[in-house]
């Protein structure tokens, strides 16, 4: 079997397993679970022992292309045929591993528009605790001439033992907005050695005994290994120079890690208020370095993104057989949420982290399985937006004001909490 075989085999066996998931009728309840932490509105609770075809994150870069197919005129500047490749080389590589060498090959050389991402699960000890935890991370994989250029996303605050650079003090002059940072590191590897970069990816791809049984060595146990084993392959590594709003107010890593990772390779760079140094702007001569931060083109703000985000949902839903009567009240209710708390808080970091207080109990509890009316037999590659739905849906979207359920339920665990007074927890759910 030549090496076009294998990849059609593995890309056949990737699409089957697609197929099985999308009409299961487990897709709803993971992807409603997804949406919560897209929204901040709760933790991950996903673990390896609940997946079924693959790791239900995955799907974002299909919702992420339907996102990219609905929204082709704010793209004008890109090559579409080549997001749309990548995305879809980035999803079925990601649920079939075996792909992963021969996407890597295939990367086209300085062109923006060819990329892999990756969601990659990391096993991380803490010696202090003595304890394992699992933390999700993204990945953005380029080629640069003859390197392929490996970029960790990592919005969370974890340091990294294995790093051989220490990250430069970050400075805003908006010191009570989100706390934002550098979210990027860089491993430069040599393209000869894609075969055994292929196999340190693999290993956040699958179930992660593997990467624990690997952490072992003579002092116990290593923090993690693929960002070691990263280090140990690559010839350069750096932070870059990529800012983020760090999350460490809710363990959705899950879903924010890969999201992340999607915008920076669909979104515009533009230069951050955040510079590497202060900025002097008195003395002529001292100059500070400005780090720079990815949007989607043409969006003013992240509702703008996740009232198309929901219409998708919606619309998939909808295609895929389930019950209407079900879905469709539980995701206006968390989309309503999501834009009151947003309202509420005004980037105001403190009213986040008190929101989430509140509202991490409310959604845990929630019941998100769906029934389906009838079977479904969609085709992986036939599971496209449909357009005309998705422009109704918005505009209803759109039209639709009330308080939301949910925050009904949230002002009852304001009486629960211990930590902070009534009336400060009771002033996050108003602006």
């Amino acid at each position: 079997m030549n090496d076009n075989e294998k990849e059609e085999l593995f890309l056949t066996v990737a699409k089957i397993k697609r197929e099985e998931f999308i009409n299961s009728e487990e897709y709803a309840s993971f992807l409603l679970r997804i949406f919560t932490q897209l929204l901040n509105l709760d933790s991950s609770h996903y673990k390896p022992k609940d997946c079924t075809e693959y790791k239900p994150n995955i799907e974002l870069l299909s919702i992420y292309k339907d996102y990219l197919t609905i929204n082709e005129e704010k793209f004008q500047n890109r090559d579409i045929v080549k997001l749309r490749q990548s995305l879809d080389d980035s999803l079925y590589a990601s649920i079939e591993p075996g792909l992963l060498p021969f996407k890597l090959k295939k990367l086209i050389s300085n062109d923006v528009d060819s990329f892999l991402i990756l969601p990659l699960t990391t096993a991380f000890y803490f010696k202090d605790q003595k304890s394992f935890r699992l933390h999700e991370i993204g990945v953005i994989a380029k080629r640069k001439e003859n390197m392929i250029q490996i970029e960790i996303i990592d919005k969370s605050t974890i340091s990294i033992e294995s790093r051989k650079n220490v990250c430069d003090h970050v400075y805003s002059s908006h010191i009570y907005q989100d706390k934002k940072g550098i979210v990027s590191y860089i491993y430069e590897i040599e393209e000869t050695k894609v075969l055994e970069l292929a196999k340190i990816l693999y290993l956040g791809l699958i179930n992660p005994k593997k990467q624990v049984s690997d952490m072992v060595d003579l002092d116990g146990y290593k923090q993690e290994v693929i960002l070691t084993k990263l280090s140990e392959m690559a010839i350069n590594e750096y932070y870059g120079e990529r800012v983020g709003t760090y999350q460490y107010l809710l363990g959705n890593c899950l879903a924010k890690e890969l999201e992340a990772s999607i915008k920076f390779s669909l979104g515009q760079e533009r230069y951050s208020i955040l510079s590497k140094i202060k900025t002097n702007y008195k003395g002529s001569g001292a100059q500070a370095t400005f780090l720079r931060e990815v949007k989607l083109p043409h969006t003013k703000s992240s509702k703008e993104i996740y009232l198309d985000l929901t219409a998708i949902l919606l619309d998939r839903f909808e295609q895929l057989n389930f019950n209407k009567e079900v879905y469709t009240p539980c995701i206006i209710d968390m989309f309503n949420t999501y834009l009151y708390l947003k309202n509420c808080r005004a980037k105001d970091t403190f009213k986040k982290k008190l929101q989430t207080v509140l509202s991490r109990p409310v959604f845990e509890k929630m019941n998100y399985h769906v029934p389906k009316i009838s079977e479904s037999h969609i085709c992986a590659e036939k599971l496209n937006p449909d357009f005309k739905n998705i422009d109704l849906l918005k505009k209803e979207l759109a039209q639709i004001s009330y308080y939301p359920h949910a925050l009904t339920m949230m002002k009852k665990e304001i009486h629960k909490n211990k930590e902070y007074s009534e009336k400060t927890m009771f002033d996050a759910l108003h602006k």
